[in-house]
């Protein structure tokens, strides 16, 4: 078993490696440290490892980098991008949460509607699924409401994601989360 010992100031090193710039590199990481203080602040009252929740979170979107120049804009994809990426770096528990963090996870029907590689990207542990709603809950750089996730998810992706994510919460909160007292 690869153990990942992963301080936060090596998970950016990681994410400038793969930036072809200064730009992608800031707004990728800017996105990461906020996507970071909403998954710590879903993680008070579980038992949820916070030190790899934050270099997960960090490197959650590394994916969506302009890298390899040969791959196409990510869009979908990012989360396999950045899984491969991530196990080229010997980081394959980080690699999970980039595969299972798009929207509330992607079932193996959905992925191969959507082009995906034919499997399931449903978030199964307690960091990954915090991880994945913590990313819901930042548009951007900001930290928006649960309410704000149904509304944008059931305009941009229908009911069953709404559902799906309204279930993430639900599990997050039943683990202790304290974020929803």
């Amino acid at each position: 078993m690869v153990t990942e010992h992963l301080t936060e100031a090596r998970a950016q090193r990681v994410l400038k490696k793969y930036s072809p710039n200064m730009v992608s590199y800031r707004v990728v990481l800017r996105h990461g440290l906020a996507v970071k203080d909403v998954a710590l602040k879903l993680a008070k009252g579980t038992k949820a490892d916070t030190t790899f929740l934050a270099t997960a979170s960090i490197l959650h979107d590394i994916g969506r980098l302009e890298y390899p120049p040969s791959r196409p804009r990510a869009g979908i994809l990012h989360g396999n991008y950045g899984a491969d990426l991530l196990r080229e770096e010997k980081l394959p528990k980080h690699a999970l949460v980039c595969e299972r963090h798009t929207g509330s996870g992607i079932t193996k029907g959905e992925a191969k509607k959507l082009g995906m590689p034919a499997k399931e990207y449903m978030p199964r542990t307690i960091e990954q699924k915090i991880v994945c709603l913590a990313d819901s809950l930042v548009f951007g750089y900001d930290e928006r409401t649960l309410q704000d996730v149904y509304d944008r998810y059931e305009k941009e992706l229908g009911s069953a994601v709404v559902r799906r994510t309204k279930k993430l919460a639900a599990e997050i909160k039943k683990a202790g989360s304290a974020y929803f007292s």
